[in-house]
């Protein structure tokens, strides 16, 4: 009798803190109502470009539909590159990679003037922030919408 067998083991070093602000990956779909009062915007799109700087990634959207804020109808989001030490805490994944030509679910916030300096974002008129682990982002075969509205065009 020839039994066949594959065992694979697989050890992956993440620093403690980014497990424990993070998160270790998407578990089962997400309610995309529940996190809507913690943000200021909440919309889904598909990735059009992603560059990245020594501070942030900048992620394009063109967006779909919109649930919170003013979002336009192609949206840029800034997401640091590292985990900054003195952020408050996030919720999300530290391992989501946004990646071209695929659609998310995204928790956005307006940038504060210390992300604006940090990220680099400047002046930039209708720029995202999030967090990051992603602050909730996620792919949009995870996201739950049950109790939603159909959310409304971007401007």
């Amino acid at each position: 009798m020839t039994l066949r067998m594959l065992v694979a083991l697989v050890a992956v070093v993440v620093p403690v803190d980014v497990l424990a602000q993070c998160g270790s990956g998407f578990i089962g779909r997400v309610s995309v109502g529940l996190n809507l009062p913690s943000t200021d915007a909440v919309f889904t799109g598909t990735v059009t470009d992603v560059t990245e700087f020594s501070s942030a990634r900048v992620i394009t959207f063109e967006v779909e539909r919109v649930w919170k804020g003013n979002v336009a109808a192609k949206a840029v989001v800034y997401r640091p590159t590292s985990f900054p030490p003195t952020e408050r805490r996030g919720s999300g994944n530290a391992w989501l990679v946004f990646e071209v030509g695929k659609r998310y679910v995204v928790f956005a916030n307006e940038p504060s003037l210390a992300e604006r300096d940090d990220l680099e974002i400047g002046d930039a008129v209708g720029a995202w922030a999030i967090h990051f682990c992603g602050g909730g982002s996620l792919p949009i075969e995870f996201a739950d919408f049950q109790g939603l509205d159909e959310g409304r065009s971007p401007r």
